[in-house]
């Protein structure tokens, strides 16, 4: 039985330069914050 999997990301600009990642799989979720240089 194949199992699927489900990769949701959204990015989103919090301010100048920064942005906010929120990496969703199968009910688990993790949240990156990174600055553009």
């Amino acid at each position: 039985m194949r199992r699927e999997e489900s990769l949701e990301i959204n990015l989103h600009e919090i301010s100048k330069g920064q942005y906010m990642v929120k990496l969703c799989s199968n009910n688990s979720c993790e949240t990156l914050k990174f600055v553009k240089v």
